[in-house]
């Protein structure tokens, strides 16, 4: 992930980046919303540590799941629409 200037994402925060890999000529890979789940500023790139969120099939939510889908905290984490969050991922 590129962090343009400015300050380091925070944990908590909804980040944006490419998944589900780094080959640029994959057709699958686009932009997915990321939860932060650490930052690891101590290195040079610094380094997110993220659950990878995705807005299809959001139901069941499953074991080392969240979902976020309360229109209010939508609009706060600057989500369109019910994203589910896996930590497996």
């Amino acid at each position: 992930m590129t962090v343009i200037a400015g300050a380091l994402p925070e944990p908590g925060d909804i980040v944006w980046c490419h998944f589900p890999n780094a080959n640029p000529k994959d057709p699958t890979m686009k932009n997915r919303p990321a939860f932060v789940l650490s930052v690891m500023d101590g290195v040079d790139p610094p380094r997110l540590r993220v659950a990878y969120g995705t807005t299809k099939k959001v139901r069941p939510v499953g074991k080392g799941q969240f979902l976020i889908s309360q229109p209010s905290h939508l609009v706060h984490a600057g989500l369109s629409s019910e994203t589910r969050f896996s930590m497996q991922n």
